[in-house]
């Protein structure tokens, strides 16, 4: 059995939800950790970890980088996943749609987008809905 790991981003903006994912089997997520782990403690060193939406407007610990370095950076972190990742997904829907069912993807075809949206939506919409 071979085994693969994910990993999942939601945004939203203007009404509008997207999700991405990736994954990786076992020995490229090591290859991929490896690649960020070396391309952060050259281009980013003294940060721990790698956050694109920080990285990319240059805020919080990417401030002292500067965009030109930021951009650098975000196109190496592209580059090395491109090499490693062995399936990409990604949907977007209108926010209003994703709570307004108990299970609002059940019409989506991506199976590996469809599984990764209805977990989503079940710690969100619990999250929200405790409030």
């Amino acid at each position: 059995m071979a085994l693969m790991e994910a990993f999942f981003d939601e945004s939203m903006d203007d009404g509008v939800m997207v999700v991405a994912g990736i994954m990786l089997g076992e020995s490229k997520a090591k290859s991929l950790d490896r690649k960020w782990e070396k391309m952060m403690g050259i281009q980013a060193p003294g940060i721990p970890y790698f956050h694109m939406v920080d990285v990319a407007h240059a805020n919080g610990p990417y401030a002292e980088l500067g965009h030109d370095n930021c951009d650098a950076l975000s196109r190496t972190a592209i580059g090395h996943a491109v090499q490693d990742v062995e399936v990409f997904t990604a949907i977007s829907l209108r926010e209003e749609d994703f709570y307004s069912r108990p299970s609002p993807l059940a019409d989506v075809p991506d199976p590996l987008a469809n599984r990764s949206l209805s977990l989503l939506h079940s710690g969100i919409f619990r999250q929200k809905t405790s409030m």
